[in-house]
C-alpha cells in the first residue's frame, strides 16, 4: 500500500504546519511496499488528484504513461493562449 504526502523544501515557506494556504504548489511524494518492492519517490506533481492517479497506477502494477510530445505541446499552447500572452513572449518560448 501507497501513502501520500507533501514534502516540502528547506527554502519552502510553507513548512509551518499552520500556513497551508500555498500548500498545492509543493511536490507530492509516494512511499509504501508494492509487490515486496519499497518505493519512496517524487510523483513531481503538486496537484493531489493526478498523485492520487499515478499511485493507483503504481498499485496496479501498471507504469504511468508519460504523455506524447504532440499532446504536451497542444497543452502548452493551450495554456498560453488561457493566459492571453503577447506574441512578443509566446515568441521567445519558441527560440
Amino acid at each position: 500500500m501507497l501513502t501520500l504526502y507533501r514534502r516540502h523544501k528547506r527554502a519552502c515557506p510553507h513548512t509551518d504546519r499552520y500556513l497551508k494556504q500555498d500548500s498545492r504548489r509543493c511536490p507530492v511524494w509516494v512511499e509504501g511496499i508494492v509487490n515486496g518492492v519499497y518505493h519512496r519517490q517524487s510523483l513531481k506533481v503538486a496537484s493531489w488528484e493526478q498523485a492520487e492517479q499515478i499511485r493507483r497506477q503504481m498499485e496496479e502494477g501498471r507504469p504511468a504513461a508519460a504523455p506524447s510530445i504532440d499532446s504536451a505541446l497542444d497543452a502548452f499552447l493551450a495554456e498560453q493562449k488561457a493566459r492571453a500572452l503577447a506574441p512578443a513572449t509566446q515568441r521567445k518560448h519558441y527560440v
